[in-house]
């Protein structure tokens, strides 16, 4: 889908319905892909991450992985290529902690204008006031 110049992809029911080969394959193909959704996944392979990390990371702008087991050794595979990463999305993440926190804050601080964590029981807010310049 397409919406003013922005190519938006919502990948959620691709991780949960199609093989990891299925899913590197599909997620390869959108590299224009500037608007990411992948909810609700309760299991992404390391090698999924990697393609999409590969091949749509430098790319986006928002990433939406809310409901999903989003933890700290997939931000080290999904994080370091985000450099334009403006939006992210994390409502309802139970593995969201400090550590997420304080590797978004070094790798995104100067694209992040956006973060959602609400309901994310492991979140600490300190890293955030680092880039809010609090501290």
């Amino acid at each position: 889908m397409s919406i003013v110049g922005y190519y938006i992809l919502d990948g959620s029911e691709v991780v949960k319905s199609m093989s990891e080969e299925e899913q590197c394959n599909f997620f390869l193909r959108h590299s224009e892909c500037v608007i990411l959704h992948v909810k609700e996944w309760q299991i992404l392979t390391d090698k999924v991450l990697r393609c999409i990390s590969l091949s749509m990371c430098e790319n986006l702008l928002e990433l939406d992985l809310s409901r999903s087991s989003v933890s700290v050794s997939h931000f080290e595979i999904l994080l370091p290529r985000m450099k334009k990463l403006r939006v992210l999305r994390l409502s309802n993440c139970p593995k969201v902690d400090g550590h997420c926190m304080d590797l978004l804050t070094r790798i995104c601080y100067s694209s992040l204008h956006e973060i959602y964590v609400n309901n994310c029981v492991q979140f600490r807010a300190e890293p955030l006031l680092w880039i809010a310049g609090t501290v």
